[in-house]
């Protein structure tokens, strides 16, 4: 038993760097601005399921400083920091700023993905020669109680932080679009397009998308026929950062996109309706070319 625990020793300065590193990666996440939001709009995840995050980080966190289950731990450890990494690859290679592992917070995609796949194999490594030992490991009632208190003492106390108190991280611009909200109003990104174009007049069909979402692309043919054989209505075709389509021939159809100067979430591709300047609807079914099957459920 002491040589077990003397294996388990040499793995506390690990277990409590990467529980700090789940923790300060919740604070962020929760005191940015739609933080937990990066999961829906590149990938399409629900709202509900990547709000999971912050207290599942806290949890796993917990796990780790009170090291409840260690070899169930490390095995999800390695899993959880698999993924990241894979995700901080996908960012990298799609030309993001951020990984958006620390909520709004810039952190390069190519350093998370450094920094997971470390975390990954060293836990790997430690769950190996900890399952090694499993049958002398006893469960702790206990620390099992201790870590789900602590875990809902951390919610509480980043609930008070971000709503209570107001604090918030001093970090980059973010902006979570959700065009089904606009319907009504004014079109809201009027003036952040570039180059500027005049929705204040007429009838428009704008269409939101991202150059890496492979419904979108396959949309935009569809709607560069539909904007020449339209003479009473125009087509707007805005792309997201980032951005790859300026030198593109889009017929009649007019490209403009939006600046770089913040991390821009929207569930791509949306089609928008406007009648001089006021949307008329928003939908991700993509009506204008859609068939009886609707195409176009988001990345």
């Amino acid at each position: 038993m002491s040589s077990l625990r003397s294996n388990c020793g040499d793995f506390a300065g690990f277990r409590y760097a990467v529980a700090c590193l789940l923790f300060v990666a919740a604070i962020f996440k929760s005191s940015s601005p739609n933080g937990a939001l990066v999961l829906t709009a590149t990938l399409g995840v629900p709202k509900n399921i990547s709000g999971v995050l912050v207290p599942f980080e806290c949890l796993l966190g917990w796990g780790l400083l009170l090291n409840i289950w260690p070899s169930a731990i490390y095995r999800i450890v390695t899993l959880v920091f698999s993924s990241f990494a894979l995700f901080s690859f996908y960012r990298g290679i799609e030309g993001y700023d951020s990984c958006g592992c620390f909520g709004s917070l810039e952190v390069s995609p190519w350093l998370s993905c450094g920094i997971d796949v470390f975390v990954a194999f060293f836990s790997k490594r430690c769950s190996a020669i900890v399952s090694a030992k499993n049958a002398a490991l006893a469960l702790s009632i206990k620390g099992v109680l201790v870590g789900c208190i602590g875990t809902i003492i951390s919610l509480v106390a980043l609930n008070w932080l971000t709503a209570s108190v107001g604090i918030q991280i001093p970090v980059a611009g973010v902006a979570y679009l959700e065009p089904s909200k606009w319907v009504n109003s004014e079109f809201p990104l009027t003036k952040l397009l570039e180059p500027q174009v005049d929705l204040d007049s007429g009838n428009w069909k704008v269409v939101l998308y991202h150059h890496d979402c492979s419904i979108c692309q396959d949309s935009l043919p569809s709607y560069v026929e539909y904007a020449a054989s339209r003479a009473s209505e125009r087509v707007l075709l805005v792309e997201f950062p980032p951005v790859r389509d300026m030198k593109k021939d889009f017929g009649k159809a007019i490209y403009a996109f939006v600046p770089p100067d913040r991390e821009w979430f929207v569930h791509a591709p949306v089609e928008i309706s406007l009648k001089d300047g006021i949307v008329h609807y928003a939908s991700q079914s993509l009506p204008s070319i859609s068939s009886s099957d609707s195409r176009g459920q988001g990345r």
